[in-house]
């Protein structure tokens, strides 16, 4: 932009160069439109983390309310007996397929499925419990993925 000065005013000469040309504009919207794609697929991936964090609360739910089941039981309980709980005829069922028997609950929609071990300890006065919830979790890069969940406890007699 030019500007001539006469006495009193300023008047303002405008060129053609002056503006926006169509093939700036047109990157200014791919930029753009690659901003908002970015953000499109963070929020994407912000709510398969809200997802998985739900399913990780639940199956920490579900653990600690098997293990408080088993705190609240006699020290001498066949389900605190040394070995891999639950088992045949005792609510177990083979529900992964792979050979452990589990304890199935469902919350929402998913199944959580819960075993638990008692090691042999040396000290007779106290036992280690491991429970441990598995679970199917829809991972969108990687299809089904099956996630587990440990925890560990002492129960003293």
């Amino acid at each position: 932009m030019n500007a001539m000065r006469y006495p009193g005013k300023l008047i303002k000469h405008f060129h053609k160069s002056d503006g926006f040309t169509l093939i700036e504009l047109m990157i200014a919207l791919v930029v753009l439109a690659f901003g908002i794609l970015g953000f499109l697929f963070l929020q994407g991936r912000a709510v398969q983390g809200r997802v998985f964090a739900r399913e990780m609360s639940r199956a920490t739910f579900v653990a600690q309310s098997n293990m408080e089941e088993l705190l609240s039981m006699d020290f001498s309980h066949a389900l605190l007996s040394t070995g891999t709980h639950p088992t045949a005829g005792k609510g177990g069922t083979d529900a992964l397929g792979s050979g452990t028997l589990v304890r199935t609950e469902t919350l929402g929609n998913f199944n959580y499925y819960t075993n638990w071990i008692i090691p042999t300890v040396t000290n007779p006065n106290v036992k280690t419990i491991q429970m441990t919830v598995t679970w199917q979790y829809k991972d969108p890069d990687l299809g089904m993925q099956q996630k587990t969940l440990t925890l560990t406890t002492a129960k003293g007699k």
